[in-house]
């Protein structure tokens, strides 16, 4: 299978608000970047997702997670402008660069991968890849990497693409916990500099510290607390001996322990 990745083009459709449906559009002056408007999602006969209305402004990372089979998939498929809804509009970009949760890599050198697609504003992707830790040759075809490495490389080609919106889904597959925390803190980083970023990934797995996090319910899409990454720091106290046992203690109870 050719790869889903990154320029697609489709008309944009008038937006149809509707009540009772989640708005993540900020009221700020920003225009956002990508927004649905009173989306439905079926799968064959069967609606998953109906009147969702959705929006990322630039700078933002939006995160949407929910169950194997809830429509995550087709949700940023649309979003990443490369699937069409049952009802509903997209308003956004028409290329974006898009990493789905898995692929059936072609037999191209890792090394071409990264220069496959037509980026206008590609920036450096060495110091990232080491940043991920890519363990791997990029002289090895994509077949010969391993599944880790290959999200590795195409989570790379995603961030350093330069395009204004970023589409991950599935954010973790493949990744460690050092590798998913490494790549939460690439995207925050380049958020910051106005990139909108929208991943999924499973239930209960932790999203990007400044993520706003939605959750699917059912055949809605609701806001939920984000249960982020949390950076381990390493801290050091000076204070009377005796108190070592109960600082411990009470340390212990915020994730806190002796290095």
């Amino acid at each position: 299978m050719a790869p889903t990745a990154t320029t697609h083009h489709r008309a944009d459709l008038a937006p149809n608000r509707k009540a009772n449906t989640v708005h993540l559009v900020t009221e700020t002056t920003s225009k956002p970047t990508v927004a649905l408007h009173n989306v439905t999602i079926q799968f064959e006969s069967t609606p998953l997702l109906s009147g969702v209305s959705v929006g990322a402004n630039p700078g933002e990372v939006v995160g949407i997670q929910g169950p194997n089979g809830s429509g995550k998939t087709s949700l940023l498929r649309i979003i990443a402008n490369i699937g069409s809804p049952a009802g509903g509009s997209r308003i956004g970009p028409q290329s974006c660069a898009y990493v789905p949760s898995t692929i059936d890599p072609l037999p191209l050198r890792a090394s071409d991968w990264l220069r496959h697609f037509p980026r206008g504003q590609r920036r450096d992707p060495r110091p990232v890849l080491q940043e991920l830790n890519f363990d791997s040759d990029l002289s090895k075809k994509l077949p010969e990497l391993s599944f880790g490495n290959l999200r590795k490389l195409l989570l790379v080609e995603a961030f350093t693409s330069g395009e204004p919106l970023l589409v991950i889904d599935e954010l973790t597959a493949g990744l460690d916990r050092q590798g998913s925390a490494a790549a939460s803190g690439v995207l925050n980083r380049l958020a910051r500099t106005g990139t909108t970023v929208v991943i999924s990934d499973q239930e209960n797995r932790p999203l990007p510290t400044n993520a706003r996090a939605l959750e699917i319910n059912g055949q809605s899409l609701i806001e939920v607390a984000n249960r982020s990454f949390d950076e381990q720091v390493e801290i050091t106290l000076r204070g009377p001996r005796s108190k070592i046992a109960e600082l411990t203690q009470s340390a212990g109870t915020f994730g806190f322990r002796p290095s």
